[in-house]
């Protein structure tokens, strides 16, 4: 099973230079508003879309939104946005 972890040096450059590690890690972002507005930034793209579950590529895990009618309110190169009544969220194994 791969390390998902970062690494040490990366995470002390980060602090150091009062960087997000986000950023410098290149880590993925969920925000949650609520149970109805999700955004994840820094994604690789959506691998499963229906109104009851979205399955999205981020570093370094896989995000899936269960959920009652999910939508797609905006997805671009860097974010998505998600609406609809999101009851959970799981990070699980690229595959």
């Amino acid at each position: 099973m791969a390390n998902h972890r970062p690494s040490r040096w990366r995470e002390a450059l980060a602090e150091s230079l009062g960087m997000p590690k986000d950023i410098l890690l290149n880590l993925s972002r969920i925000v949650v508003i609520g149970d109805h507005q999700l955004f994840i930034e820094n994604h690789q793209g959506i691998t499963e879309f229906t109104p009851q579950r979205v399955r999205v590529q981020a570093s370094p895990r896989a995000i899936t939104i269960t959920g009652d009618n999910l939508a797609l309110r905006n997805i671009s190169g860097e974010e998505i946005a998600l609406e609809g009544k999101i009851l959970t969220i799981a990070l699980g194994d690229l595959r």
